[in-house]
């Protein structure tokens, strides 16, 4: 399963970082639109059920899971 999202902004957290709780990817953000959650949840179930998960950010935002 692969998502890709383009995006013309700058994401200055690590890989890591960014599946931790509450992490969003541009600290400069001030709206309040997303918890910084939604990585953190995948990894956690790709985690419970064997599946690899992997963030690219070269030419947008891609994560794969691998089944």
């Amino acid at each position: 399963i692969t998502m890709t999202n383009t995006f013309s902004g700058k994401i200055d957290k690590t890989l890591e970082e960014l599946c931790r709780p509450f992490v969003r990817g541009d600290s400069s953000r001030t709206e309040r639109d997303g918890s910084g959650m939604g990585l953190a949840i995948v990894k956690n179930i790709c985690d419970l059920h064997g599946f690899k998960l992997t963030i690219d950010l070269d030419g947008g935002f891609t994560v794969k899971i691998k089944l």
